[in-house]
């Protein structure tokens, strides 16, 4: 078998060579060319090699006396594993064709004997010393080995065991020698880059050739022991060796530990010929001694970090990711990880621990911090080398939405990657891992402060903190989203001392007060998990002291440990709070600065400045913009807002959930009142309002992820509409006024486009605006049954707790807030379903009368200072017109006319605008439905207020109201809505008495000018001047009956009202026991729900009628009328009578001038 297996072997190399074609020096050679000629000369060694075998047989004593490199390792073989495998291996017959499977032969062939022997010589060849370069010989070989396209799968695989025998034994012998000489320090074993790589290759394509269901018994023996002999060669190398790598800085050659050579494999892309393949690091590690592990991984940990540490999203980041990943799997790897001293700031000494910096720390000092940094945002080198020059170029819009699309593509490559990470991370250390995120949030909890007062160096940067808040919620998105697992969150978790997320009892919760906080907190010390879970707010009460505490058993449990869960969900929460929402905070604070800057840079260029300050103030500029585009990059990616809206809408649906019993089954009011748990109050504010600030910015920055996560937002604006109406789901009223603030951003913009064109024609307000088709996912938003069921109601609650919010600002906050709130209003009105809703709400005294009180007190105050503010425009605007006395002032008395003028401007622009919205508010509703507005509790108010605007529109100081300014003043449409009001109500008999009842007011020939006004201007429909004189007579009929202050001059003290004294209407009695007119008190009663008298609680229920005293009233009313209306009769018939007699005077005069004249 010997000789026909050499003659095999020599054939073979006789149709190669013959086949190669000779190449000339400096021509360019072919793979193919390439293959054939080392294929070539790895025949002519193999015939070399046979003669100088053959030679070595014929003298007996040189084969006793001299013994082969492999022979020599198989006796100093430990286990003797090698030499098993070496048999086995040399049992392989020649390879045979493809088209026929191999089969086993008595010995081996020339081609592997020799393959094997002359890869164990030039490996112990250079065993003792550092090559210059990989051996020529050991490279044509190994090629040729490997690329030989004519040997199929089998066959390579066989030649390939071969080679790791060969190589197997040599790290053996050269172990075993340093055993032998028990050396502390052992013999590195030197190899380079490209062996290492070599044998990688070698161990995954036998570990993928295992795989194969083609393979017969004996191949599989023999390919499992050449991919053992190959594993632990690759041990012994990277825990003994030493690698020579070839580098321009040492001269060309340089030692590196030989550890890091497995750096670029774990790296490596999978499929790619370095990839490490699975199972291959395990069986590796399987021949590596454990108590190297430290000297093992650490050097790879330490390259990884440090290169991540180094490396913006401009660098070639995925390997390390990749290895980090890698190494994470293996048991032993991750226990040196986790176990550095930098894992956690904490583990360091305290002389270390500079907490005010330990949150810039965390990032970058601690082991895993590197690895989850990479962001669009805050990466100084990525933000000179991209955004600056971007900024600096003013690339084209197309170009620059290119290169901006490139890096937020390289920086979902970064994400995913270090996803898996931080996966890999939480599923094999999970406790380790959670430890770390508790830190990271603990370190970072003064991102909350003020931004402009904020230190930057002592915190996490915003990208590493999106980032966090992007990779948590990967992880807690499938928890939410499963209802499953979306019971079984313990919210009530982050309360208990062991939860690693702790809040401080300074922060504000959703219901509970400081004092309700350390009430509950103190009774669950002393109770049992249930009993304290599920307890009742309402037990709580804002005096809770501990005499008053609920009584509850005594605990007889402990605290379990929080499930993964639980804790994730807590941790995602406050991670966006701190991360996210701070970063859209942030952008905001860089707005306004790049503003300021550009308005600089403007100043200073067209003062002519030096140019160094131009120059300066530009780069600065240039910066600030660069910084802002990378951040808006970040925050407005689509897959982050996707999934942190879709998060939330998880988190809303679980509060939903708590928050959907009532406290009373047999509560039919419009806004039921609903149990509340002490869980549920003892919640952080901040979730609420994150919720919010993230649909508020994606409304106006990103619309289109909020149509397309539709259904999302609809889910939380359900939870926004049941709380903002209700102070037991809500404490703050600042905050549920937030919320209705949200909902106004989210409406179409067709209902929040301002109504400032007076020339335009006047919309009918009962009739709503058509939605624009980019506009009719808003309308879907509020389609929800509980929405539509809900909204009227918790608007007109909210409308009234708005009037005190607890801010610094509160009383000019509410006019901002109601103004969003009419809005929304106005478009819920045509909503289908609504408009019978809204019918059901005011029909109800309680709400409508409080909502319709402080929407008349606002648009009275607002008009009245801004009537007053045009008169100081108005004045300004002459003196500024007179050109010689405005020039004979100084240059700052003429800055501070124009800073005077612009602030008046902008103040009457604001209340102007608030206070047409009330109007058009109260026009829109009273066409709907006008009868609410007729009840005898409103119908003076609204008369006053409506007659109040009337005269300040078409009086006789209208003309003051007219400025050059633009503040947005529509008289025009102002006076047709008023006329309308004025017109749908005085229908009403009852009205216009009220109307004439305003002795404030009420003037007959304010009606005349506003008829003329609507006439000559062409306002309203037509006809409506004509209605308008109408009605003036009807009011002015009624005037006549009316009784002014000289006739109650004698009226008795028990029938004045003693607040206003004016005569009551309507007599009732409060507690304190005096009688007040009804009109008076429930006014009184809408602004201040006390008694008058004695500051007690008090509300309209209490009242009591006084049916009595109301019949004197009226006959006495009655009486004066009739006396009234003798004496005007009288003083007609005797002004009847004079001027009767000054007729017959007349005449006498007249005969007498006559007679003169004909005595004359």
């Amino acid at each position: 078998s010997s000789s026909s297996s050499s003659a095999t072997a020599s054939t073979h190399a006789k149709q190669t060579s013959s086949t190669v074609k000779p190449v000339t020096k400096g021509a360019a050679s072919t793979p193919d060319e390439v293959r054939a000629k080392r294929l070539a000369r790895f025949a002519a060694l193999g015939q070399s090699q046979e003669t100088a075998s053959r030679s070595a047989s014929a003298s007996p004593a040189a084969s006793s006396t001299s013994s082969t490199p492999s022979s020599t390792v198989r006796s100093r073989s430990d286990d003797g594993q090698s030499a098993r495998a070496d048999d086995t291996a040399t049992a392989v017959a020649t390879p045979s064709s493809p088209a026929s499977p191999p089969t086993p032969a008595a010995g081996p062939s020339r081609m592997q004997t020799f393959a094997k022997e002359r890869l164990e010589t030039l490996l112990l060849r250079h065993g003792d010393r550092v090559p210059s370069q990989p051996p020529r010989n050991y490279a044509c070989v190994v090629d040729s080995l490997l690329c030989d396209a004519e040997l199929n799968a089998v066959n390579v695989s066989r030649l390939l065991d071969a080679r790791c025998v060969a190589v197997a034994h040599s790290a053996a012998k050269n172990n075993n020698n340093n055993n032998t000489n028990n050396s502390t320090t052992k013999k590195p074993v030197y190899t380079t880059p490209a062996v290492f790589a070599s044998l990688v290759h070698v161990a995954g394509s036998l570990a993928s050739s295992l795989h194969s269901s083609a393979l017969h018994g004996d191949v599989t023996t023999l390919l499992h022991h050449a991919r053992t002999h190959c594993e632990r060669l690759l041990a012994a190398f990277i825990q003994y060796g030493a690698a020579h790598v070839d580098t321009e800085q040492c001269g060309g050659t340089a030692l590196l530990p030989a550890p890091l050579l497995l750096l670029p494999h774990l790296g490596a892309a999978s499929g790619t010929r370095a990839a490490l393949h699975d199972g291959v690091l395990a069986g590796v590690l399987s021949h590596v001694d454990p108590s190297r592990d430290v000297d093992l991984f650490a050097p790879l940990w330490l390259a990884i970090t440090g290169r991540l540490r180094a490396m913006c999203l401009l660098d070639d980041f995925l390997p390390p990711l990749r290895a980090a990943t890698t190494l994470i799997q293996e048991p032993r790897a991750r226990k040196v990880f986790v176990n550095f001293s930098n894992w956690r700031l904490s583990a360091q000494p305290a002389s270390l621990m500079a907490r005010d910096e330990a949150g810039r720390r965390h990032e970058t000092e601690t082991a895993l911090g590197p690895l989850l940094s990479l962001s669009v945002a805050d990466q100084q080198r990525a933000l000179v080398a991209t955004f600056v020059p971007m900024v600096r170029d003013n690339n084209d819009s197309s170009a620059r939405h290119a290169m901006l699309a490139s890096m937020r593509d390289r920086w979902h490559d970064a994400l995913d990657g270090q996803f898996r990470v931080l996966k890999t991370c939480v599923i094999k250390a999970r406790g380790d891992t959670l430890d770390w995120l508790a830190d990271l949030l603990t370190y970072n909890v003064n991102r909350t402060k003020n931004v402009k007062f904020l230190d930057r160096k002592t915190i996490a940067t915003n990208g590493f903190m999106l980032n966090m808040g992007a990779l948590l919620v990967r992880l807690a998105l499938p928890v939410v989203s499963s209802p499953a697992k979306a019971d079984a969150i313990d919210w009530a978790q982050i309360q208990l001392p062991s939860s690693r997320v702790q809040l401080s009892d300074d922060e504000t919760r959703l219901v509970f007060s400081a004092s309700q906080l350390r009430a509950w907190k103190s009774q669950r010390e002393t109770s049992d998990d249930d009993a304290w879970r599920n307890v009742s707010a309402d037990e709580y009460p804002e005096e809770s002291e501990d005499d008053n505490k609920p009584s509850l058993p005594s605990r007889t449990s402990v605290e379990s440990p929080a499930k993964f869960v639980t804790e994730v969900v807590h941790m995602t929460l406050r991670c966006l709070h701190l991360g996210f929402m701070q970063a859209l905070t942030t952008e905001g604070v860089l707005r306004d600065e790049w503003r300021l800057i550009s308005e600089q840079v403007r100043r200073v260029t067209a003062s002519n400045a030096p140019a160094y300050i131009i120059e300066q103030a530009t780069k600065r500029q240039t910066l600030l913009e660069a910084r802002l585009m990378s951040l808006t990059t970040h925050i407005n990616d689509e897959p982050l807002l996707g999934e942190a809206v879709a998060f939330y809408a998880g988190v809303a649906r679980c509060l939903l959930h708590q928050t959907g019993t009532k406290a009373d089954a047999n509560d039919r009011s419009l806004l039921p009142k609903l149990r509340v748990s002490a869980t549920y109050a003892a919640l952080p504010e901040h979730i609420l309002n994150d919720m919010a600030h993230l649909l508020r910015f994606m409304s106006y920055s990103r619309p289109d992820v909020a149509q397309r996560r539709v259904a999302e937002v609809t889910t939380i604006v359900t939870l926004f509409v049941r709380v903002m109406g209700r102070g037991e789901l809500l404490r703050s009223r600042h905050h549920r006024g937030y919320l209705g603030n949200v909902l106004a951003e989210l409406l179409p913009h067709s209902i929040v486009a301002p109504d400032d064109d007076d020339s335009a024609p006047v919309i009918d307000d009962a009739s709503p605006a058509p939605l624009r088709a980019q506009d009719l996912w808003r309308a879907q938003l509020f389609g929800h049954t509980e929405i539509i069921n809900n909204l009227p109601a918790a608007l007109l609650q909210l409308y009234t707790d708005v009037e005190r919010t607890g801010a610094r600002n509160g009383f000019y906050e509410k006019f901002n807030l109601r103004y969003k709130f009419n809005l929304v209003m106005r478009f819920v009105w045509g909503l289908p379903g609504c408009v019978a809703r809204f019918m059901d709400v005011m029909a109800h005294d309680d709400f409508f009368l409080r909502f319709i009180n402080h929407s008349l007190n606002d648009s009275i105050f607002l008009l009245d200072e801004s009537l007053s503010k045009l008169q100081e425009i108005h004045t300004l605007e002459h003196e500024q017109a007179d050109n010689i006395r405005y020039n004979s002032l100084t240059v700052q008395q003429r800055e501070e006319h124009r800073r005077q003028l612009m602030s008046y401007t902008n103040q009457v622009r604001g209340y102007l605008r608030l206070a047409c919205e009330d109007i058009r508010q109260l026009h829109y509703m009273v066409l709907r439905s006008p009868e609410p507005f007729l009840k005898p509790m409103l119908i003076h108010r609204v008369a006053e207020m409506a007659q109040y605007w009337l005269v300040r529109l078409a009086g006789p100081q209208c003309t003051e109201l007219k400025v050059k300014a633009k503040i947005g003043f529509t008289p025009k449409r102002l006076l047709h809505r008023i006329t309308e009001i004025i017109m749908r109500l005085g229908e009403s008999d009852e009205f216009c008495v009220a109307l004439a009842s305003d002795e404030r007011s009420y003037q007959a020939d304010v009606y005349r000018m506003a008829a003329r006004h609507l006439e000559r201007h062409n306002i309203g429909r037509p006809g409506a001047a004509q209605e308008f004189l109408a009605l003036a007579q009807r009011v002015a009929a009624a005037a006549d009956t009316m009784l002014n202050d000289d006739d109650i001059l004698d009226a008795p003290d028990d029938y004045l009202d003693p607040l206003m004294q004016t005569l009551m209407r309507d007599p009732v009695r409060v507690p304190s026991g005096s009688a007040i007119d009804r009109p008076t008190i429930t006014r009184h009663l809408l602004n201040d729900p006390t008694d008058p008298f004695t500051r007690q609680p008090m509300t309209l229920d209490d009242l009591v009628e006084l049916p009595e005293l109301k019949a004197k009233i009226d006959l006495w009313i009655e009486e004066k009328r009739s006396e009234k209306r003798n004496k005007r009769l009288k003083q007609s018939s005797e002004n009847v009578k004079i001027e009767e007699k000054d007729d017959n005077n007349d005449d006498v005069d007249v005969d007498v001038d006559d007679d003169d004249e004909k005595t004359t």
